[in-house]
């Protein structure tokens, strides 16, 4: 009856230490779980995180270059500018020239008529 007893006894310890060792797993399961859990909310963040951050750098370049397409679209209007008044410069003195021409023909002409009249 001993023998019976102390198995018993023993029976009653393993099945202890067996809820024990399933109560201990099932603790560990759910710790390994919620850090699990964690770590990919954790990662999520810092994904949106980086996410929000390369949007910005993104906004911050599209920016620059809207800002240097209109500097650039401003040097050429004043360049056009300033190559029709360079035009119209040009122009001015072609027309004077050709006054200038005109003029000294008319000079001459008047000239010889006189010189003509003067000897007949």
């Amino acid at each position: 009856m001993d023998h019976m007893k102390s198995v018993e006894e023993n029976l009653a310890a393993c099945e202890e230490k067996r809820k024990l060792d399933l109560l201990v797993k099932s603790e560990v399961s759910k710790l390994k779980s919620e850090v699990a859990k964690r770590n990919v909310q954790r990662s999520k963040m810092l994904e949106s995180r980086m996410q929000t951050d390369l949007e910005k750098k993104l906004n911050q370049i599209d920016e620059k270059k809207r800002k240097r397409e209109k500097m650039l679209e401003s040097l050429k209007k004043e360049r056009h500018y300033h190559a029709t008044q360079i035009r119209l410069q040009k122009d001015e003195l072609l027309d004077e020239v050709h006054n200038i021409q005109v003029q000294k023909s008319w000079n001459r002409a008047n000239n010889l008529l006189r010189s003509f009249e003067s000897t007949v």
